[in-house]
């Protein structure tokens, strides 16, 4: 992601977020990154959960508006410490975006060693399980809901026995397993109907309306139209 994407943009005249708290994992780079940017513009603080110790050029913003967390989210003694971490900053806490995430490098199930399956469902899923033991308490104790926004990829609702999509984006290539080039994109546009690639940006205004109290009562495939196919 680059420092123009992940800079927030100035606060919306009707923010959909104001006066909202979240923690964002995997928010120092990235998709976590342009979510994070858009839930600031929308008048939100947010804590920047990721392992890196000094994410850029999110750790440059103003005090007060964001914290900065380093823990792994695969490890469930850093999830009690998340919410200490936040509510002596910031007073509050109202939205959990699990967005942090890795898949194993694009080859057959048939080949892919069994601790990258491992990894995959120790960082992937297991911290859903974790979030929900630190966030839901916290909500019955303080008599209000919240808002949990699980993000998976789009091999989560339909996976395939042989990867063939990859290079979604440069910034989450790494993490798709594979290298971003052309040939790689031109494969997974053929299963977007929309025939365009997620930008971080896109993704954080989809995260922004979910997280928004416009959002009450939805649930939605964010894949540009790869489901109906």
């Amino acid at each position: 992601m680059s420092a123009n994407e992940s800079a927030p943009n100035s606060i919306s005249s009707n923010p959909r977020l104001e006066d909202k708290v979240s923690i964002v994992t995997g928010a120092g780079s990235g998709s976590g990154a342009g979510i994070l940017s858009k839930f600031l513009s929308e008048g939100c603080r947010g804590l920047i959960w990721d392992h890196n110790p000094n994410p850029v050029p999110l750790s440059s913003l103003l005090a007060g508006q964001v914290q900065i967390f380093t823990a792994d989210v695969s490890d469930p003694s850093s999830w009690p410490l998340a919410l200490p971490t936040c509510l002596p900053t910031f007073d509050k806490f109202d939205i959990l975006t699990n967005n942090a995430g890795v898949v194993h490098v694009a080859n057959p199930n048939e080949d892919v060693p069994e601790e990258e399956v491992d990894r995959v469902l120790r960082v992937n899923v297991k911290p859903l399980y974790f979030s929900a033991g630190t966030v839901v308490p916290y909500w019955s104790r303080k008599g209000e809901g919240g808002v949990v926004l699980n993000l998976s990829s789009t091999s989560a609702p339909r996976p395939r026995l042989r990867l063939a999509t990859r290079g979604l984006a440069p910034e989450v290539a790494p993490v798709l397993g594979d290298v971003d080039t052309p040939e790689g994109r031109a494969i997974a546009l053929v299963e977007i109907p929309i025939g365009r690639i997620c930008t971080p940006k896109i993704l954080g205004d989809a995260a922004c309306f979910l997280a928004s109290d416009e959002a009450a009562l939805l649930t939605v495939n964010f894949d540009g139209g790869r489901s109906l196919m």
